[in-house]
């Protein structure tokens, strides 16, 4: 479940890096445009494949505890938070390169208004990021706790 999760990331990342290069007939203004997308788009599927692992992991918690098996439950869960910390990692990586490959080309241009418009997305998508993981960890602790 967790190793399915991860490697599902890792698919979504690696196509998102493939598809980050900005091209060089863009104008600034739509260079920005499209990597503040880019960003986008990666946070929502780093939010999806968070939301349907962490989902997982707490019905699983959850089903141990009702089992007796609780031992077996802090495993997962610590399984489980490691995962999330992982994707999590990745994610804000990803963030990150797009990020300094569209200031790059900005800055190349002179556009320094919009690199830093790009740049406090960025922030802003890598605290969005953040926050999604401590949900997940909120989420997991939660079900422990039950």
């Amino acid at each position: 479940m967790i190793r399915t999760a991860f490697f599902t990331c890792l698919t979504v990342v690696s196509l998102c890096l493939t598809s980050a290069s900005v091209q060089a007939h863009e104008n600034p203004v739509e260079a920005a445009a499209r990597c503040m997308e880019r960003v986008e788009h990666l946070v929502n599927r780093c939010e999806n494949a968070a939301s349907e692992e962490t989902q997982q992991c707490v019905h699983e918690i959850r089903r141990l505890k009702a089992d007796g098996q609780y031992e077996t439950a802090i495993q997962v869960a610590r399984e489980c938070v490691s995962s999330s910390r992982r994707r999590t990692r990745i994610c804000i990586g990803e963030v990150r390169e797009i990020c300094t490959r569209c200031v790059d080309y900005l800055l190349q241009f002179g556009a320094e208004e919009l690199a830093a418009r790009v740049r406090s997305h960025c922030r802003a998508a890598v605290d969005q990021l953040e926050t999604i993981q401590q949900r997940v960890e909120n989420a997991i602790q939660e079900a422990l706790n039950c």
